[in-house]
């Protein structure tokens, strides 16, 4: 079986950078109570699932997908099935369902009348032709009582019709192939009989309290329906359940009025029916736009883009300015972590875990190599507002090497303190007075 191979292509949109670092320096995102497990997201849609066993699993999806664990799901390869179609046409069906037989001989169904058989656990998976292929209608079931008995149905071979010229109705109800059929093999496929439908029991059907068209009885029949899963207790009983009626049958009326009062109703309902579509597809826009918009879109496929970029400005404007590194990562649940790494020892923690010196130098050091690798119009100052309040006087000479560092990244740096020792550090000093409560700048 051929593993899919996915690529991604990530943007470049550095201006959303600041926006993600006010969320994410000075806040935690707290875990929710719903999480993947095993297995991690599929990489596509996923149809159905069957396990042979507690260990070995198979799950199929659209575009031929198909997914196999043999350790009860906590890891799984990858493959895309594809065959040639009655047209000559190369095709990736939709699978519809799974049946994991033995540890070794699976299964599979979809659309277009695909079948796909493996003997080898999942690994390899070859075409079984059979009655819907020959005429490119779906398969929507399969179930097998052994590896090579077994089961499938989906649609009817014709579609169901009645129509009506004047007072003549007339429709393929009595046609056996307008109903769906439960084919079944003893060979693993090699070749296949079928069972037709049951008629059940008679049932009213007309109008309720009209007495000008009184209801009739009609049998229950599989005509117009369609086969939607199988499944067996054992050798000899099994359960088949499908859909209803897609086509009914026409009953006649001769009343004009009534006939115009029904054709109205349709085109009201044709209405309702094309504006809930519209509304879908706004639907379907939207999650889009939440999808690529969200926490975990363009946002962070970003991030993941400019990350050694942003680790290695911060190492570099940290090295000989404190003892220990920052770095940025991406978790296993694509959340975005800031870790200190202490120089000497290499142990590592949550920058919301360390101590006030630690975070606030580590904020800055964001602040700074975030403004920098930012493609935005930026201003060229920075000003920092009794920033080292959380900082003891033994650690300001450390803070002093950072500033000499930081001035390569602002033409101006203003910072507003009461601590005289941060003054050391400065090019120039403007003093502020305050004196029977009134303001004034001295030289």
């Amino acid at each position: 079986m051929n593993k899919p191979v996915v690529q991604t292509r990530k943007g470049q949109l550095l201006s959303l950078l600041s926006l993600l670092l006010v969320f994410t320096t000075f806040a935690q995102v707290g875990q929710g109570s719903i999480k993947f497990s095993n297995p991690k997201p599929m990489g596509f849609t996923s149809m159905y699932a069957s396990f042979a066993d507690n260990t070995n699993g198979i799950c199929v999806g659209v575009v031929g997908a198909i997914g196999k664990t043999s350790d009860a799901g906590a890891t799984w390869q990858y493959g895309v099935f594809s065959y040639i179609d009655v047209n000559g046409r190369e095709v990736r069906p939709t699978f519809a369902d799974v049946h994991y037989v033995t540890p070794t001989v699976a299964y599979a169904v979809g659309t277009n009348g695909s079948m796909a058989k493996s003997v080898d656990g999942g690994v390899n998976w070859t075409l079984v032709k059979n009655p819907l292929y020959n005429v490119n209608l779906d398969i929507n079931a399969v179930w097998f009582i052994n590896k090579d008995t077994g089961y499938i149905g989906g649609k009817a071979i014709k579609t169901a019709t009645t129509t009506a010229t004047g007072i003549n109705i007339t429709s393929n109800e009595t046609d056996p192939n307008a109903a769906p059929k439960l084919y079944f093999t003893r060979n693993g496929g090699a070749t296949w009989d079928s069972i037709a439908a049951p008629t059940g029991v008679k049932t009213n059907m007309g109008y309720i309290n009209n007495p000008t068209y009184a209801p009739i009885k009609k049998a229950i029949s599989a005509w117009g329906k369609e086969i939607f899963r199988i499944r067996f207790v054992n050798a000899t009983t099994g359960y088949i359940v499908g859909s209803t009626n897609t086509v009914y049958e026409r009953i006649q009326s001769s009343n004009a009025t009534q006939i115009k009062n029904l054709e109205a109703r349709i085109e009201k309902n044709n209405g309702i029916i094309l504006k809930i579509a519209e509304e879908f597809e706004r639907e379907k826009i939207y999650k889009i736009y939440v999808e690529i918009y969200g926490k975990n879109g363009i946002t962070k496929m970003i991030m993941k883009t400019m990350m050694p970029l942003i680790n290695s400005e911060l190492q570099r404007l940290l090295q000989d300015s404190c003892y220990f590194n920052l770095e940025i990562r991406i978790n296993d649940k694509n959340e975005v972590e800031f870790i200190m790494v202490d120089n000497s020892t290499g142990i590592e923690k949550l920058m919301v875990s360390g101590s006030g010196y630690e975070r606030t130098i580590a904020a800055m050091a964001l602040r700074a190599v975030l403004s920098k690798v930012c493609s935005l119009p930026k201003p060229n100052i920075i000003v920092w507002d009794e920033v080292f309040g959380k900082i003891s006087n033994d650690n300001l000479e450390m803070v002093g090497e950072f500033f000499t560092k930081i001035k390569e990244y602002f033409e101006k740096i203003f910072v507003i303190t009461h601590n005289p020792l941060v003054s050391n550090w400065a090019d120039n000093v403007v003093k502020i007075s305050k004196e029977n409560n009134i303001s004034s700048v001295k030289q």
